[in-house]
């Protein structure tokens, strides 16, 4: 080496910058900038000096040391390659964004996944202490992040004056590198870090943040080689500008596929499991489909990219899987040729928890379509659905029905005047005027014999005659007629 690298290597060695080597020398950075890029040498008295504070012979600094000593000088390993930077304000703020985006990204992520759970649970029915266990837990994310992000912010703008008075030097070699800080032209700071030790390498835009024992290192790309190590740390093969754009677009696709996809599994078992009336859910199933395949097809791209895809593509396959195996599942149970059936009894004994005498003498249901609506219906807002009639046998089992009838309240003699209006789309005649017992449920809300608060509900309407053993079910929609 010639006495101007030997100058640059030993004060490298010590690490000690150019400024802090002047001022020891007494003499200025620039002079010793001229020295290390070999424009000038120093005079015999800064020999001296220099051989004093690297601790070698004036021979070895003037390229007269013996073989012996400069084997000994080869054998020390040497930069791979070196970075030199400072930042300015502008630089400074964008390092800012950029880590806070490293940071709070992940809990950003989890206030999303709690918020999905927590409605999707809410659309399902879940119990109460379930859905307020995740409102809670989401809660809780969401003021610690408010108050990370508070405290981080303050101490940044503590931190900016010394960040935009600072100079960074990075060295890398073979399984470690070397980070140099100097503030003010003085040395504060020397580390040695091993590759095997760095946690994470994010791609910032300008900058490469590297995350290493819960600390954040910032690294500014504009003085990396283009193959540098540091990239290698992202990727073994690293990506380009254009795939690494297209990876943040796809990460963001992905994370919200996964909130919707979570949302449509459980859509699908508040429509198709809870108390609606589907002609046929598997339709629901297969229509929901394209949202989870959409998700897979996103991570299988990431994959391609080298990103990370794994968590999202097991929320997407599963809700496929589950999705396609419930239709199939209902396509093979249910024949989907076939008309759909729906016993209105059947409906009455789940919705009042009533059981009806199983000995039917007779039993009919008649649907009514748009086009056989009652004449009474055409003076209001109504839709008569289906009327089902059912004649019981003289049995124990018809006695004993008709004494729980007396027994529960329920049951009326008679409806209330206020209750006029509401069972208007009955009054084809007065026969049910003349049941025994009768009853009046609100669909919706599950009051009895009680008008609506609001308009537009679904009823049923049901009458029972004791000489007869006879069971009538009125199924409608109704709103104010018109005046």
């Amino acid at each position: 080496m010639t006495t101007n690298e030997k100058i640059q290597f030993y004060r490298k060695k010590l690490g000690m910058s150019q400024e802090e080597l002047g001022q020891r020398l007494l003499v200025s950075r620039q002079t010793v900038s001229l020295w290390e890029t070999g424009q000038t040498a120093p005079t015999i008295d800064n020999l001296i000096k220099l051989k004093d504070i690297f601790g070698v012979s004036v021979d070895e600094l003037l390229g007269c040391e013996s073989e012996a000593q400069a084997q000994e000088n080869t054998d020390v390993p040497q930069p791979s390659e070196s970075c030199d930077f400072s930042l300015t304000k502008e630089e400074v703020s964008n390092s800012s964004k950029a880590t806070v985006k490293l940071l709070f990204k992940p809990l950003l992520t989890a206030a999303i996944v709690y918020a999905a759970l927590t409605a999707a649970l809410w659309l399902i029915d879940a119990p109460a202490f379930l859905v307020g266990a995740f409102a809670g837990v989401l809660l809780l994310i969401v003021i610690n992040s408010a108050n990370q992000f508070i405290n981080y912010r303050k101490a940044w703008k503590k931190r900016t004056p010394k960040l935009e008075a600072s100079r960074y030097e990075y060295r890398a070699f073979d399984d470690h590198f070397t980070v140099e800080l100097t503030v003010d032209g003085k040395l504060t700071a020397t580390e040695k870090i091993l590759f095997s030790e760095v946690e994470k390498v994010q791609d910032a835009g300008d900058f490469l943040l590297l995350i290493i024992n819960s600390q954040i290192y910032i690294l500014k790309k504009a003085c990396l080689i283009s193959n540098s190590v540091f990239y290698r740390l992202m990727h073994e093969n690293p990506a380009t500008p254009t795939d690494k754009k297209l990876q943040k677009k796809l990460k963001t696709a992905a994370n919200v596929l996964s909130g919707f996809t979570v949302l449509a599994f459980a859509l699908y078992f508040r429509f198709v499991q809870g108390d609606f009336a589907l002609e046929h859910p598997w339709v629901i199933s297969l229509c929901l489909l394209p949202v989870p395949a959409a998700l897979i097809a996103v991570c299988l791209k990431l994959k391609k990219l080298g990103a990370k895809y794994k968590k999202n593509m097991a929320i997407g396959f599963l809700t496929a899987v589950l999705l396609f195996a419930q239709a199939v599942l209902v396509m093979t149970v249910y024949d989907v040729a076939d008309e759909y059936s729906y016993d209105p009894a059947e409906y009455f004994t789940k919705l009042t928890r009533i059981t009806l005498p199983e000995d039917k003498l007779d039993s009919y249901t008649m649907y009514f379509s748009e086009d056989e609506q009652p004449e009474t219906v055409s003076d209001c807002l109504a839709y008569i659905y289906s009327v089902s009639v059912l004649t019981f046998d003289e049995s124990t089992d018809t006695q004993y029905f008709e004494d729980s009838l007396k027994h529960d309240a329920r049951w009326v003699y008679e409806f209330s005047e206020e209750l006029d209006e509401v069972l208007a789309p009955l009054d084809f005649d007065d026969a049910q005027k003349n049941a025994d017992k009768m009853m009046l449920i609100n669909e919706y809300t599950e009051e009895y014999n009680t008008a609506p608060d609001e308009d537009g509900y679904l009823f049923m309407a049901v009458f029972y005659y004791y000489a007869e053993n006879r069971l009538e079910i009125f199924e409608y929609t109704i709103a104010p007629c018109k005046t």
